[in-house]
């Protein structure tokens, strides 16, 4: 298992990359959570993380909100972050996880990884912040604006 301080939500990333997108309160709270990364925080993400990140650019991009310079800029900053990839558990422990907290499977894997790893959950998604607080798995930074 990677040495990590938290397991890191697609959503918190996005918010960095779409910052009008979705409530102020989340895009401060994923500043924040940037801010720990940038000042030497290393966050945990399963490989489905960068499948999502990549959905998210090119929408956006599609979309021209941002431009595929852009995306590489991007793609360049999130490298040179300290973000660890992990596997994803097997598949039976993500449909358990869903199936206890109704979650999609994609957010199961990030719940599923933070109880596995024993680390805090950061995410801007109201429903995976309920759940993650129902397993017990405490929201990095006290889950502010969540």
């Amino acid at each position: 298992m990677a040495v990590a301080d938290f397991v890191l939500d697609n959503s918190v990333a996005m918010r960095w990359v779409l910052p009008n997108s979705g409530r102020p309160e989340a895009h401060r709270y994923a500043d924040d959570v940037l801010d720990r990364l940038v000042a030497g925080a290393t966050a945990l993400v399963p490989d489905l993380w960068q499948v999502e990140a990549a959905s998210v650019l090119l929408k956006a991009e599609k979309k021209a909100q941002i431009s595929a310079a852009d995306t590489e800029r991007l793609v360049s900053f999130f490298d040179a972050l300290r973000i660890e990839t992990q596997r994803q558990s097997n598949i039976s422990a993500v449909i358990a996880v869903a199936r206890t907290h109704g979650l999609s499977g994609y957010d199961a894997v990030y719940l599923e990884l933070a109880i596995h790893s024993g680390l805090p959950l950061a995410t801007a998604d109201e429903g995976l912040g309920k759940a993650a607080r129902t397993a017990g798995v405490p929201l990095y930074l006290g889950g502010a604006g969540i």
